[in-house]
């Protein structure tokens, strides 16, 4: 039978709001397996749920985010394939964001996700749309977490959806590399436009430049300076635009390199596979002598 309108009153108005006390780790997991009942009853109300939950992720307090992220992926065993695409890019995003936490036991915890086979399933139908979004994530890990096992945990996540999908896979760190290289190239224009504005209005304001400003430690000026390109600290230009992780990128990183290099092994194995398919001789031999009902009728 389906779900009657009052029941799905009560999931929205009296469950899910039961995610914002800070007394929720007393009745958690009773709260998720509830949850997970509605949307197995039920598929047409996940992405209600998870838009509701994810409205009530903790952004600071780190044992809730762990809570939060153990009842996705309760919740994730029992959504129908059919739902998962309308919620995937909105729940990864969040995923990608514990992914680049620098909790390790939040970042541990997205990056097991993988291990649920039926969750992996869902991910390999949908990795087009899915890798962009958690690359990133994964690449900064990999590469630059403080925690040695996160940073194995990120690298094995990466070969994994390199095993999936090599296709994706090479034309999203493509993307990626073409994606922050065009961010370099902005920021360094924006960072030329102000220079030239303060040349014309204040000089003085940008006498010292970078490459004749002296190490912080060697002046008595604001140690900020030094890596603010030669602009006074009133101007300040991020240096990530639109970026989940604050890293610097270089295409001649050794994490990058052996990702392109990998890569590009695992596709000349798929076409040497390809390549050496076996061929039955029976069949090779009657494609050999095998002539069309056109020949014939030419001949006749």
């Amino acid at each position: 039978l389906p779900l009657k309108a009052e029941h799905k009153e009560f999931l929205e108005k009296a469950l899910i709001p039961l995610h914002k006390p800070k007394s929720i780790s007393l009745y958690h997991p009773q709260l998720s397996y509830c949850i997970a009942q509605y949307i197995e009853k039920d598929p047409s109300m996940t992405e209600l749920v998870f838009k509701k939950i994810l409205s009530y992720y903790p952004i600071t307090n780190s044992s809730r985010q762990l809570l939060f992220l153990s009842e996705i992926e309760e919740i994730l065993c029992v959504v129908e394939p059919e739902q998962f695409v309308i919620i995937q890019e909105m729940l990864f995003k969040k995923i990608a964001e514990a992914i680049s936490s620098t909790h390790f036991q939040i970042a541990e915890k997205a990056l097991s996700l993988w291990n649920n086979e039926y969750i992996l399933s869902l991910v390999a139908d949908n990795v087009e749309v899915i890798l962009p979004i958690v690359f990133p994530a994964l690449y900064y890990d990999a590469k630059s977490h403080w925690n040695k096992a996160i940073r194995s945990m990120a690298y094995t996540s990466i070969r994994l959806f390199m095993d999936i999908n090599e296709v994706a896979f090479g034309q999203v760190i493509e993307d990626y590399k073409k994606k922050r290289e065009k961010e370099a190239t902005v920021r360094e224009s924006r960072v030329n436009t102000w220079k030239e504005l303060f040349q014309m209005v204040d000089p003085d304001a940008i006498k010292d430049t970078p490459d004749a400003l002296p190490p912080p430690s060697q002046t008595n000026s604001d140690p900020l300076l030094a890596d603010n390109d030669g602009l006074p600290l009133s101007v300040k230009i991020p240096h990530h635009m639109n970026q989940l992780v604050h890293d610097e990128f270089d295409v001649n990183d050794p994490v990058f390199k052996e990702l392109i290099q990998l890569h590009q092994i695992q596709m000349n194995k798929k076409l040497r596979k390809k390549e050496s398919l076996p061929v039955d001789r029976l069949t090779a031999e009657a494609m050999q002598y095998h002539k069309s009902l056109d020949d014939d009728l030419n001949g006749e």
